[in-house]
């Protein structure tokens, strides 16, 4: 079980390692919460912390000064629960983390509607591109 102190250290390695988005596939919409880093221990204590999925990048470098790259995916059914616990701390991805935690509560509502989910995961996409769009925002 995370401790608060294990959601503020996930909080800054989002806000400085991490990727939060919200992605179209071939069936809906997907979360896209991922950090990617060449440090193994780190990744490891998120692995056993968090449950995550880790992805290595296949092999090592063949930069000579280049490191073995890992990625971590954190898993759907969890996530709701990761993001309402780091959201006290996080702050470069805060509101990233604000529109997934909105994504995740409609995404896990009832089927009722499905036009209107559809819609409100469109407009979740659009705010997701909005957000993380390269370049000075004003």
């Amino acid at each position: 079980m995370p401790t608060q102190t294990d959601y503020a250290y996930l909080a800054g390695l989002v806000d400085g390692e991490g990727h939060v988005d919200v992605r179209r596939n071939r069936i809906g919409y997907a979360a896209w919460f991922w950090i990617a880093n060449t440090n193994v221990d780190m990744v490891l204590w998120l692995d056993r912390t968090f449950d995550v999925s880790v992805v290595g990048n296949g092999e090592a470098s063949r930069e000579k000064n280049h490191r073995q790259g890992y990625g971590v995916h954190f898993r759907h059914k969890v996530l709701l629960e990761i993001c309402r616990n780091i959201l006290p701390y996080v702050t470069a991805k805060r509101q990233q983390v604000e529109l997934m935690i909105e994504f995740l509560e409609v995404h896990n509502a009832n089927r009722g509607n499905v036009a209107a989910k559809r819609d409100a995961c469109e407009d979740i996409l659009r705010r997701f591109s909005g957000l993380n769009s390269r370049g000075f925002v004003e």
